[in-house]
């Protein structure tokens, strides 16, 4: 419904935070290790803002400016603390769920057209995916060169040698919700987000499997925006050519 789909959008970007004190440990923690020495936020980033400036399910963003390269502004994603642990319990219970499901259709003799487990292993395989930013780091930076055809599509830069397991750091882009824009040409812009996926679909195989409002943005210059590569789906050759037929 309606109603629920708004209260859904919350959780994209508007989720409660969690405590910048234990997100800046987490990213000091996390560079250390990544960089191989004793690191500071001081260090890393010229500054960055006291308090996120977004919050979603998994995570929360900081706008920060890099030290080197010298001025650079980012996007600092930082995983919230427990939520890998919380989120395998979650998937266990709802497997032994979903086994047995299995084991009951099994018994009864009854026909059964879908594999609970089997359906929900590849979700989990995917979400411990979307919880991996270096996997996300390499997936923005290859979605980066495909779009590079595409003069009004955005995609931020990544920078791999400050993203972990639990950090991410990308190029600031600003712009405002394609969502939320009164700007004339959001339905040209939404044309060129068609372009976009059309183009990761059927040309590249690798498209963004996660198009929601908070990942689309209206940048000032007019160009679409799009974020976040954490959750990608890849497609054979074969699968493209029975699209395109």
């Amino acid at each position: 419904s309606p109603r629920a789909m708004v209260e859904l959008q919350a959780l994209c970007d508007k989720v409660p935070t969690y405590s910048t004190e234990q997100a800046m440990a987490t990213v000091e923690d996390e560079l250390s290790e990544k960089l191989g020495r004793r690191v500071t936020i001081d260090e890393i980033f010229e500054c960055i803002t006291p308090e996120p400036i977004a919050a979603a399910s998994l995570g929360q963003v900081y706008r920060a400016k890099l030290r080197e390269p010298a001025g650079y502004e980012v996007a600092v994603k930082v995983q919230r603390p427990g939520v890998l642990a919380t989120a395998s319990l979650d998937l266990y219970l709802i497997r032994s769920f979903g086994v047995m499901v299995n084991t009951l259709t099994q018994v009864r003799g009854a026909t059964r057209r879908t594999d609970l487990v089997a359906l929900l292993d590849n979700f989990a395989s995917r979400f411990y995916e979307e919880l991996d930013y270096e996997v996300e780091c390499a997936n923005g930076i290859e979605v980066q060169a495909a779009m590079r055809s595409l003069p009004r599509v955005a995609v931020p830069t990544n920078f791999p040698e400050y993203c972990t397991r639990k950090v991410h750091v990308a190029e600031w882009i600003e712009g405002e919700k394609l969502s939320q824009s009164g700007a004339a040409d959001v339905r040209e812009l939404v044309n060129v987000g068609v372009l976009a996926y059309l183009t990761q679909l059927l040309q590249t195989g690798f498209f963004h499997a996660d198009p929601h409002p908070g990942n689309m943005l209206r940048t000032p210059d007019g160009r679409l925006a799009i974020l976040d590569f954490g959750l990608m789906t890849r497609i054979t050759d074969d699968q493209k050519f029975g699209m395109v037929e």
